[in-house]
């Protein structure tokens, strides 16, 4: 039996692969044995005859692939790594990496190959939500789990449809419905996630911000806010309670689409609410104003102090299994491993770890820069660039190139 995790969204289920049959890890606490389809697709990938199963090689992008051997092609890339400069080599990573690939792949591009040139696709999605986590909390980390729903009483989703994207999550939140649990679905698209929802709210496109700001200045208003937990660990709350008091709220309202009625009904639910947990995705976080919505929706919790204690918090939902963990090892061009930056304290303590001299004192390019930069070598690792990244036709240029 084989153990595995799928990789096709940010739930990362538990997979077990025996004799031609794939099930779901009952052992896992993810899924505890649930699969959705895109989970037991894994299997047709698997036996697809299209799958590779051996290295393949060719001369140039006109030419066909031809079978190689390991040994050869290792050759071929150390001779090709040697006959070029650590700034010329880039190594492209992906969330659906596990941890330990993730880990060695990072070890290998900062540690010996000499070049800051390793970040992930992750980046593409992930960044807003990374950044706000640091403004607000002071590091990069999600303060609770998706169990958190069974010991909550409201759970708020917003820019996220579980129904299609995270399926094995949304059929848990149906599981926690049966026990209690409301639900507040967010989206100008009434999406199949909504049919859960006991209250709906079709806000329009990029008015998050003013919802969530909303939201605050309600708390603020009545009262709701946890004075001790603002008190003893939050910043600048006066000033922002001066500057909510000139809101100009109608304007605001009118700008989500919201009717005062909706909000309202949302607000008696929301103050009657004892634990509440908001969730989103990319909803939010692919936007030009991405790290300012994350920050207004996690400034609620910071209110009201819902927030690092059982069934409540700001939790991101990523897009892949493993976009936090190799954030954790430092699969980022913009930190060298393990959170740790690229002062000369961190660079010491990762050196003698790893046992190199290696390792560049100044952050390397991003996913989307490596692209720009006329590299050498792109090591691309469980992700398609051309697919994920926007304007595919310039893409694909600036790949025949490197």
């Amino acid at each position: 039996m084989i153990k595995s995790v799928c990789g096709y969204c940010g739930v990362g289920c538990g997979l077990e692969y025996e004799e031609s049959k794939l099930i779901g890890d009952i052992s896992y606490p993810v899924n505890e044995g649930s699969v959705c389809s895109k989970g037991v697709s894994e299997l047709i990938s698997m036996q697809t005859p299209t799958r590779l199963l051996r290295p393949m090689v060719r001369e140039s992008i006109k030419k066909e692939f031809t079978i190689s051997s390991w040994d050869s092609v290792l050759a071929l890339i150390a001779k090709k790594i040697r006959a070029t400069s650590k700034d010329k080599i880039g190594i492209y990573l992906s969330g659906q990496l596990l941890t330990e690939d993730y880990y060695i792949a990072n070890k290998l591009g900062k540690g010996f190959l000499g070049t800051n040139n390793v970040d992930t696709n992750s980046r593409t999605c992930m960044s807003s939500a990374v950044v706000a986590y640091k403004k607000a909390l002071g590091a990069d980390f999600v303060p609770l789990r998706m169990d958190d729903i069974f010991k909550s009483n409201l759970l708020i989703l917003a820019g996220a449809n579980t129904a299609e994207a995270h399926v094995v999550f949304h059929n848990q939140i149906k599981k926690a419905k049966k026990q209690g649990l409301k639900v507040v679905v967010i989206d100008p698209r009434k999406t199949d996630t909504a049919k859960v929802a006991d209250i709906y709210l079709p806000i329009k496109p990029n008015s998050d911000i003013d919802f969530f700001n909303l939201l605050s200045k309600r708390i603020i208003d009545e009262g709701l806010y946890n004075s001790d937990f603002v008190q003893n660990h939050t910043n600048n709350f006066e000033q922002l309670k001066n500057k909510f008091k000139r809101l100009p709220v109608t304007k605001m309202l009118k700008r989500t689409g919201l009717s005062q009625e909706e909000f309202d009904s949302f607000w008696n639910l929301y103050k009657e609410s004892e634990n509440i947990i908001t969730a989103w995705t990319m909803g939010l976080n692919q936007s030009s104003q991405g790290v300012d919505k994350n920050l207004a929706l996690i400034n609620t919790h910071l209110l009201t102090g819902k927030i690092f204690k059982s069934g409540n918090g700001p939790l991101s939902l990523t897009g892949q299994p493993n976009a936090m963990g190799g954030r954790e090892v430092g699969g980022l061009s913009t930190m060298l491993a393990v959170h740790l930056g690229f002062d000369d304290e961190s660079i010491k303590r990762v050196s003698e770890f790893w046992h190199t001299d290696k390792i560049d004192n100044k952050p390397g390019l991003t996913a989307t820069q490596m692209l720009d930069a006329n590299l050498d070598i792109l090591i691309i690792c469980h992700t398609d660039p051309l697919y994920h990244l926007p304007n595919r036709n310039r893409v694909e240029e600036q790949m025949v190139r490197v």
